[in-house]
């Protein structure tokens, strides 16, 4: 999720994200295992928005 944090705040600043994907490993019989998955970014409204009073 931070990188979807990330990605998104970027965005708003003009910088392209590098659409990098997110790597995560998995032990399997004793050896660490890299598995990919690519990374959504969708625009969510600012906080501020979704607080209700």
């Amino acid at each position: 999720m931070a990188r979807q944090i990330l990605a998104a705040a970027l965005a708003r600043c003009d910088v392209p994200d590098a659409g990098g994907a997110l790597t995560q490993f998995t032990q399997v019989d004793g050896e660490w295992l890299p598995s990919s998955t690519t990374v959504g970014t969708a625009e969510r409204p600012p906080m501020r928005q979704v607080l209700v009073r």
